[in-house]
Parts: C-alpha cells; sequence; structure tokens
C-alpha cells in the first residue's frame, strides 16, 4: 500500500511539472503567435496544414466554418506557420472535444509543392485526403 500511495504522489508531482512546463511554454507561444489562442471554438476548431516541401508541414488555427475556404481567402493567406509541436501546444490551451477540431488541407499558394500523400491515382482523392488528415490527427496528438 505504501508503495502505491509513493507511486501516486510521484505520478501527481510529474504531472503538476509536466503542467507548469506547459504553461510556460503555451506563454511563450502566446507572445509570439497571439492569433492562435482564443480563437473562437464555440463552433469547433480548424487546423490549418500546408506543406512547402516534403517533411515540412506548416500550422495554422482558425474558427470551424461549415463552408469552404477558397485557396486564396485571406484568412488562410494571413496565417503565420507553426510546427506541429507548436501546434499540439497551442491546441492544448482550447478545453474542446478533439471530434470539434477538424484538419483542413491547404495548398499555399506560394508553394508548387504537393505531398505525395495526397497524389492518387483512379479517383481514390477522397480516400488520400481522410488518410492524410488521420496522419496531421496522429501528428498532432489529436
Amino acid at each position: 500500500m505504501r508503495k502505491l500511495i509513493t507511486f501516486i504522489f510521484i505520478l501527481a508531482a510529474a504531472a503538476m511539472a509536466f503542467s507548469a512546463c506547459m504553461s510556460k511554454e503555451a506563454a511563450e507561444l502566446k507572445k509570439e503567435y497571439p492569433q492562435y489562442f482564443d480563437v473562437d471554438a464555440s463552433n469547433g476548431l480548424d487546423i490549418v496544414v500546408w506543406q512547402m516541401g516534403k517533411n515540412s508541414y506548416d500550422f495554422g488555427l482558425l474558427p470551424h466554418s461549415e463552408k469552404e475556404r477558397d485557396w486564396l481567402d485571406e484568412d488562410l493567406k494571413n496565417l503565420k506557420p507553426v510546427s506541429a509541436e507548436q501546434m499540439r501546444i497551442i491546441l492544448s490551451t482550447y478545453k474542446i472535444d478533439k471530434s470539434e477540431m477538424n484538419i483542413v488541407i491547404w495548398r499555399n499558394p506560394i508553394s508548387s509543392y504537393i505531398p505525395e500523400d495526397l497524389i492518387g491515382h483512379g479517383g481514390d482523392g477522397p480516400f488520400l485526403a481522410m488518410e492524410y488528415k488521420n496522419k496531421i490527427r496522429r501528428m498532432l496528438l489529436i
């Protein structure tokens, strides 16, 4: 019993230390990327992903929109890129269900790169997009 209590105490201390670390990182990110904090998440969030090259993933965050955004939409063009690790920290500040975090694939107009994961043959585009979104969810731990 004593070992169990000690284990629980150590686990709780580690969780508090991790939480404090995450809060510090989130505070630092909020200074650099204030537009990604306090986004209206009442209808969910759109996590925008784009690639400028192979294994180069950039992310942005917008309030969820039911209508599809045009690839030249000003909201998209104004996104300031953050890494997957930074986006994980930003998303941790939102208290919404992961099912309300939508992945939006964007082909940045200043990039000629098309993700290999999205190049399909024989009309399997929707399946490839779904698989790509699942890959991004795993990357962001959502």
